[in-house]
């Protein structure tokens, strides 16, 4: 049901993960709980609200592990490794953002987790960029990719890669102060998307997606030499100035 919720929002990208679902566009992991009073039980409606958070914070370590952080690689591979405790702990920050009680005695919690928040110390971290870096001079002031005609699997940081394999765009090329600002990138599913623009700028440059690869993104070789050539006339990239459209 909330999925279908999801999907039937305008400009939403959204994927399942298990128990919930994450909304892209929002980076936000959303999870569903639902508490019933037993017959004849008389479990106040707090009792069940505290029941329904139960269940919601049981489910949510399932669905966050499921995320996909880049390429084919889910968050719940790096909540077994180095960042793992941190992670776990992060979880804590998930809030509920709507309840709806029914009349047979019913209580459903919707639950989000921001995962700009959740995965920002991890973000930062991984940020090869240099804050202090004089911004070069450009004329563009972003970089949108249109991955309609890939069957484009969104991840928290997805790869932009030439036709070689060779690795364009990633979680690295952000500067540390970019990655505490924003996600690598911005999903939609709708290139007039006020988002796009927020991002991206008007003067954005498009390119095109020509195959998808567990989860990384493949320009051909022409929009590769223009992507090198971008990065390498300004500092957009590392900004995180980057839109993908998906289906």
């Amino acid at each position: 049901m909330i999925l279908a919720a999801a999907l039937a929002h305008a400009g939403a990208t959204v994927s399942e993960v298990g128990p919930g679902h994450v909304d892209w566009t929002r980076h936000v992991l959303v999870v569903e709980a639902r508490a019933v009073a037993a017959a004849g039980s008389r479990m106040d409606r707090g009792a069940l609200e505290l029941e329904a958070r139960r269940s919601l914070a049981a489910a949510l370590p399932e669905a966050a592990a499921r995320v996909r952080l880049e390429g084919d690689r889910t968050l719940g591979e790096l909540m077994s490794g180095e960042h793992g405790r941190a992670l776990e702990e992060g979880l804590v920050r998930w809030r509920v953002t709507e309840a709806r009680y029914g009349q047979s005695g019913s209580v459903e919690l919707t639950g989000e987790l921001d995962l700009s928040v959740w995965l920002r110390p991890l973000a930062v971290a991984r940020a090869g960029g240099t804050d202090d870096a004089p911004i070069r001079a450009s004329n563009t002031t972003g970089l949108v990719i249109d991955a309609r005609q890939v069957a484009a699997a969104p991840t928290y940081a997805p790869r932009l890669l030439a036709p070689d394999g060779q690795v364009l765009f990633e979680l690295g090329s952000l500067s540390p102060l970019a990655a505490a600002r924003r996600p690598p990138v911005a999903w939609v599913d709708d290139p007039a998307e006020a988002l796009v623009f927020e991002v991206a700028g008007e003067a954005p440059v498009v390119m095109l997606a020509t195959d998808e690869q567990d989860g990384d993104l493949v320009l051909d070789s022409s929009d590769a030499a223009r992507l090198r050539a971008l990065a390498s006339q300004s500092d957009l990239l590392a900004q995180g100035r980057v839109v993908v459209v998906a289906q």
